[in-house]
């Protein structure tokens, strides 16, 4: 940033703003994890508040835009959820905003559209050879979870790693049960 001044110049030099940086986005995924931890527990409204946290120390946290669109789709915050799912894209991670996309229509009440939003995703699933990466497979599960398609998510979850030490509270989690 900045017009380059001498401060500047020797922050940059010795590292110091990367590190500063560096501390900021870690702070970002710790808050991150918290917030998830309060989503699993059922305190969505701290969780929210922990992933705005979050979102104001990193802006580009997809893990934060996605848990935050989690938490107010099942909240009623459909436009606020949409929203959140578009950043979520738009930072790189369209299969997660579009899993997201699927809770969101749900929850508005269209269901057709969540159906076939979901199956272009189980396609999409379908083709990747190896195990899925995890944040994938959580948010796939998810939205099978929000259609009440609980062999779907034990399906998707068997694709993922079985040596991540996160696949054991995944299958507890209760955003994977099926919603009411």
């Amino acid at each position: 940033g900045g017009n380059g001044g001498p401060l500047e110049a020797q922050l940059l030099r010795s590292g110091l703003i990367k590190q500063i940086q560096e501390r900021t986005r870690d702070e970002s995924e710790r808050l991150v994890e918290e917030a998830d931890g309060e989503i699993r527990d059922g305190v969505p409204v701290h969780a929210c508040q922990l992933l705005n946290e979050a979102i104001d120390r990193d802006a580009r946290s997809a893990p934060a835009y996605a848990l935050r669109a989690l938490v107010r789709a099942r909240g009623g915050e459909v436009r606020a959820a949409f929203a959140d799912a578009e950043v979520v894209t738009q930072l790189g991670r369209p299969f997660w905003g579009n899993s997201l996309r699927v809770v969101t229509l749900r929850r508005n009440g269209d269901t057709t559209t969540a159906r076939q939003q979901l199956r272009r995703l189980l396609a999409d699933a379908r083709r990747r050879t190896g195990p899925l990466p995890f944040w994938d497979a959580r948010f796939l599960a998810i939205a099978l979870a929000e259609m009440k398609d609980s062999t779907g998510v034990q399906s998707v979850l068997r694709r993922t790693d079985p040596r991540d030490p996160r696949l054991a509270w995944a299958r507890r989690d209760p955003s994977l049960q099926p919603a009411s």
